[in-house]
């Protein structure tokens, strides 16, 4: 409890536009991973395209990347690769979001989720390149 405790403290002394954005990723993760818990994939993808749609960018790419980092950090379990994908998707819509696979895994699927744009890694950094991507959404 004291390590949370901690990590909301940093967050609280954070700028005040880095407060904003993390405020506002912090929204956007919190019900982009309900929704992903609880809906069925095809009524995600009606849910998703109604809170994407007229995205208000008001952050830079960068900012608003260390924002999602940043929240993440609070729960890594809770807020894994892809709803950090979502959240980074959803306010710069040019980009692509991948999903992939580690073929070479023979116990387990392992899966990752990350989003480019022209090769860029913009959020989601792999690793390394073992992931073939199973899933691309443009």
């Amino acid at each position: 409890m004291k390590d949370l405790w901690k990590k909301l403290n940093k967050l609280v002394a954070l700028p005040s536009e880095e407060k904003r954005a993390l405020y506002h990723a912090a929204w956007n993760m919190l019900r982009i991973t309900v929704a992903l818990r609880v809906l069925k994939f095809q009524s995600f993808k009606n849910y998703y395209k109604t809170i994407s749609s007229n995205p208000k960018t008001i952050f830079s790419e960068e900012i608003y990347k260390l924002a999602i980092k940043r929240f993440a950090t609070i729960r890594p379990q809770t807020f894994s690769c892809l709803p950090q994908a979502l959240c980074f998707k959803k306010q710069f819509q040019d980009s692509k979001l991948i999903i992939g696979i580690q073929p070479s895994s023979t116990t387990n699927l392992d899966a990752h989720a990350w989003v480019e744009r022209k090769g860029e890694f913009l959020i989601g950094e792999i690793p390394n390149f073992d992931y073939l991507p199973l899933w691309i959404w443009e």
